[in-house]
């Protein structure tokens, strides 16, 4: 079979398109005022913006003062260790790159938190995730496993 054509191959690809379809639609709305409730859209390019080096050493001004804000982000989720009644999960920019290639830096990935008492079920396609974002270095065992979290006030699916 040549290469790329794999149906989980293409699902992925078209996964990815949609993807950039969702965010630059979210954007303009955004920007023309028609989405309310939100302090901003927040793509992954912002968050990747700066080379990151350990903890929240480096980042920029402008990252470290979307903590607080409620946010509107799109990406894809990836399951830390159930695919039902998910409780938290890691949000990233593409499944394409991080399954397939080399997974995002620390500072690409978002650990999303559902509300107490909520949960989720896997979805393979894109994500639409409002919320309060938050900057915190989450450490395990002397280890930092997060800068980024978003507490959720909504999933929808990008279909």
């Amino acid at each position: 079979m040549p290469q790329g054509t794999d149906p989980s191959d293409l699902a992925a690809m078209r996964s990815a398109e949609a993807m950039l379809q969702v965010e630059k639609k979210l954007a303009e709305d955004i920007k023309s005022g028609k989405l309310k409730g939100l302090d901003q859209f927040l793509p992954f390019d912002e968050l990747t913006s700066w080379p990151y080096e350990d903890g929240l050493k480096g980042m920029p001004k402008r990252v470290k003062e979307l903590s607080g804000k409620k946010v509107l982000m799109t990406g894809f989720m990836l399951p830390i260790d159930e695919v039902q009644n998910i409780k938290e999960f890691l949000l990233v920019q593409s499944l394409w790159s991080c399954c397939y290639g080399s997974p995002p830096d620390i500072h690409g990935i978002v650990r999303v938190v559902m509300p107490k008492g909520k949960t989720t079920d896997y979805y393979f396609d894109p994500l639409k995730i409002t919320g309060t974002f938050k900057v915190e270095a989450t450490m395990m065992d002397g280890y930092c496993v997060d800068i980024f979290q978003l507490h959720v006030d909504a999933i929808e699916v990008v279909k």
